[in-house]
């Protein structure tokens, strides 16, 4: 019962989160302010989180019809899938932020866009881990691990130029600063250590590992309900190094010949 209420906790946490990245969006919407990364995010989580909710109900109907239930078999015919799609969706909405973050004030992005983006990943996904058949993990984690060092890339990635330009506000930043070293700590990196011969006996149990992540869920929640705090007031919560960048900005002269 505890591994099935971390699921639940681990579809809650995310839908949660993408919830209030939507509605601090709308509200810097009305105040004529950036809302395309907060959107972006809370898009992308939302989808996500619901992904991740079919898959903890279909866990629980899996566990009380036992494995030799109908339940079960669908669940191991399915998983596959959505833990692709999910997976692919986030990769998805990494690059896609990557993106943004670089081209900032120069890319045109709309709500209908954000949505569609997500959704053809997702769909991607789910036909990508439809070749699995049945669960079978020599061929699952592989797949897993493939699209969850995409997203963690593509997030330093956005996350280091962020730094750079202040596209991302500081509660922003850190909420994914946080999602990205879980998803680089998870399963699949300590999976890694295992095959370098570190040994099973140190590699943490799954459900420590979701206990990790719905803690670090918890975290990011908090920061987003800071920000919402913050944005219904109309307070404004600049970059994480706004400060040294505007600095720098005023006191580094022009090359020569510009």
């Amino acid at each position: 019962m505890t591994a099935l209420t971390l699921l639940a906790l681990l579809a809650l946490l995310p839908l949660a989160f993408g919830g209030v990245a939507l509605r601090i969006a709308a509200r810097l919407r009305r105040q004529g302010l950036s809302a395309a990364p907060w959107a972006l995010t809370g898009a992308a989580h939302v989808l996500a989180g619901g992904v991740a909710a079919v898959q903890a109900v279909m866990a629980g109907w899996a566990y009380a019809g036992g494995e030799s239930g109908a339940a079960f078999r669908l669940y191991a015919r399915l998983h596959g899938p959505l833990d692709e799609s999910r997976g692919m969706l986030l990769a998805g909405f990494a690059c896609a932020l990557c993106l943004l973050v670089a081209r900032r004030g120069l890319v045109r992005w709309s709500t209908p866009r954000t949505w569609a983006l997500l959704l053809v990943c997702a769909v991607i996904g789910a036909l990508a881990g439809a070749g699995e058949r049945t669960f079978q993990e020599h061929v699952h984690y592989p797949m897993v691990a493939v699209t969850s060092a995409a997203t963690v890339l593509a997030l330093l990635g956005a996350l280091w130029l962020a730094l750079l330009n202040d596209a991302l506000d500081y509660l922003l930043w850190l909420a994914l600063a946080l999602y990205a070293v879980r998803e680089a700590l998870d399963v699949n990196l300590l999976s890694v250590f295992g095959w370098m011969g570190v040994g099973p006996a140190w590699l943490p149990g799954r459900v420590a590992l979701d206990a990790a992540a719905a803690g670090v869920w918890a975290a990011m929640l908090v920061l987003a309900l800071m920000r919402d705090r913050a944005a219904s007031r109309g307070v404004a919560t600049p970059g994480l190094f706004a400060a040294v960048n505007s600095t720098r900005r005023r006191t580094v002269p022009p090359l020569a010949g510009r």
